[in-house]
């Protein structure tokens, strides 16, 4: 059965077709801007946008070899490579908000250690060098930062992330073990392949991913998740990007009128 009705699946469709062109506005906007310093031109263009650039590969990918509307159990291979993308995603997406607050500190500049180079609720400094509007903003956003956080630290430093092979309705789950004490006791091979044929009629596949099987957290809808992320990203850049044009405009000089003696 579809984790997704029709509804959904029309949202997810909308979403998704327009994050090409959604990709191609950030970047001509971050590709034309006028840095001051080189190194913020740098992080723009080859840090921040060619991390975007990536996110949405990953995206299309995933969606290519996982359907959203897809519900038959998928071959491990193509879990595997999945999983690999959506790992990417999340690593390149840690990497591009740091992008971000690289080009804020080089072009305003800021002193601020790597370490506090950010623009998540612990990076002060760097928070607290902008706007206060920018400043409410991106306190708005905090819950959201803890999820990308999270899900970068467990990859980088715990467990990965993986998408289960499927899932056991818990209706279907006392037969599903019955089928599995008979598998165990079975020394007729033809019976044991009929009863792993049955046992994968109660299977479903959920387009989820989790660190580990029995976390206490509930999983996570990737399709959603991936898009939802990318657009968080692209809202967040288009407010870095108009932090810079104030910040600018508040150092350029006025011209008055010129008197001659």
């Amino acid at each position: 059965m579809p984790i997704f009705d029709s509804d959904q699946l029309r949202t997810l469709a909308a979403s998704y077709s327009a994050l090409q062109q959604r990709l191609d506005s950030v970047a001509e906007a971050y590709a034309f801007f006028p840095y001051k310093t080189q190194q913020g031109g740098q992080y723009a263009t080859h840090g921040f946008l060619r991390r975007f650039n990536t996110m949405h590969h990953c995206i299309e990918r995933v969606f290519a070899m996982l359907p959203p509307e897809q519900d038959e159990r998928p071959a491990d291979p193509v879990l595997l490579d999945a999983a690999v993308y959506i790992q990417s995603f999340v690593m390149n997406a840690f990497g591009a908000l740091d992008n971000l607050a690289w080009i804020w500190v080089s072009e305003k500049p800021v002193t601020v250690s790597k370490k506090q180079t950010g623009l998540d609720p612990k990076c002060k400094t760097v928070r607290g060098s902008l706007s206060q509007e920018m400043r409410d903003y991106l306190a708005s956003l905090d819950a959201w930062f803890a999820h990308i956080i999270d899900f970068r630290d467990a990859l980088a430093h715990r467990i990965p992330l993986y998408i289960p092979p499927y899932i056991v309705s818990e209706k279907d789950d006392a037969a599903y073990e019955a089928l599995e004490a008979r598998k165990r006791a079975t020394k007729d091979n033809d019976e044991y392949d009929r009863l792993c044929a049955e046992q994968r009629r109660l299977e479903e596949f959920h387009p989820v991913m989790k660190h580990e099987l029995d976390d206490t957290k509930p999983p996570v809808v990737f399709h959603f998740q991936l898009v939802q992320d990318f657009l968080t990203i692209e809202e967040i850049a288009g407010n870095v990007l108009a932090e810079l044009k104030r910040a600018s405009e508040a150092h350029t000089p006025t011209h008055g009128s010129h008197f001659g003696q």
